[in-house]
């Protein structure tokens, strides 16, 4: 890797991990050697899947154009991308090595892209409007981003580390993202936030060496121009695996939230219990049991206390029971958030 030829130090490692038989391996250590390919660590798991052994390793990125393997490592927490095919007139060139990443479901986490898809756009632009000032929660990626950040401020980096982040959001959903930048302390390159303007253009004037999105198709149509990996998200049963770590007493009161909001919202409650459940643990999990018994006291009080479809109006947004439900809670918790 020419990142370690700045410092006597290495700097980053590659772990090769192949589901090849070690008897049956010569001719890759071969290549490595003829290709003069930085490689000291090689994990050959005789067929087996190789994504349990990442963590003995401690990776922190895995590649691969192995499906399977690229959904365990996701879903066993480290920042893995599905690989496509190179386009055939890139100019692999080491002045400088460039990353490109989406936000949402990459970078961050996929909360505001849920949103979207289950209210749409007005509710996204509002939930984001709304939380403006709460920064984003981790992607699979964030931990990436934080390490390139540490490689970057070691100042004598021969190349340089350029990065930039390429998003669907427009001008008018920006403010969080970089909210969140500044509280992570961390420092991009460049930031394009196309909107409805296709990706592809800005990434073949950036040329990253990688450019991670979650979408197949944005992947498709990128694959075409510039290397590029998907981003998998982990499987539903182990979406929320930090979840089961929270102690009985917050559990006790989370279903305390969500016995509210089912008798609110009724029918529509079954689609959007999980959303319910998220939001919980964003705002609230972590609040003094005082604070929350407030809050709930206040929310029972107001949707057992007025007439159905008389609810007070969500400004801005369409005026569905959930997107009400959200956004007198969102009022709530400014009341009600320990100081």
């Amino acid at each position: 890797m020419e990142l370690n030829n700045s410092s006597d130090e290495r700097k980053v490692d590659v772990v090769l991990a192949s589901k090849n038989h070690p008897d049956i391996s010569r001719r890759i250590f071969n290549s490595i050697e003829q290709h003069k390919l930085a490689i000291q660590i090689a994990s050959l798991t005789g067929g087996q899947a190789v994504a349990p052994y990442l963590g003995s390793y401690g990776v922190n990125l895995f590649l691969s154009r192995d499906k399977a393997d690229v959904q365990s490592a996701i879903n066993a927490g480290i920042a893995a991308g599905l690989i496509y095919d190179l386009p055939a007139d890139f100019d692999v060139r080491l002045d400088e090595i460039r990353f490109a990443f989406d936000g949402d479901g990459v970078l961050f986490s996929d909360e505001a892209d849920r949103v979207y898809k289950e209210n749409g756009l007005e509710a996204y632009f509002w939930y984001e409007r709304e939380n403006a000032k709460r920064p984003l929660p981790d992607g699979p990626f964030a931990p990436v981003l934080r390490l390139i950040r540490e490689l970057q401020q070691e100042g004598q980096l021969a190349p340089q580390i350029r990065v930039a982040l390429v998003t669907a959001r427009n001008v008018e959903a920006q403010e969080r993202v970089l909210r969140t930048l500044e509280a992570w302390d961390v420092r991009l390159d460049e930031a394009h936030f196309v909107g409805k303007t296709p990706k592809q253009g800005v990434l073949k004037v950036f040329r990253p060496h990688i450019f991670f999105d979650d979408r197949e198709d944005l992947c498709r149509s990128a694959a075409t121009g510039v290397p590029t990996a998907q981003v998998l998200l982990p499987e539903k049963s182990l979406m929320l695996p930090a979840r089961s770590q929270l102690s009985l007493v917050s559990e006790s009161v989370k279903n305390r939230f969500l016995f509210v909001c089912r008798g609110y919202l009724r029918k529509e409650y079954g689609a959007n219990e999980r959303r319910l459940a998220e939001w919980y643990y964003d705002n609230m999990s972590t609040w003094p049991v005082e604070n929350v018994d407030r809050f709930l006291e206040e929310l029972e009080v107001s949707v057992k206390g007025t007439p159905p479809g008389e609810q007070r109006k969500a400004t801005g947004i369409s005026n569905s029971r959930f997107t009400k439900l959200l956004s007198f809670s969102a009022q709530l918790v400014k009341k009600h958030r320990p100081s």
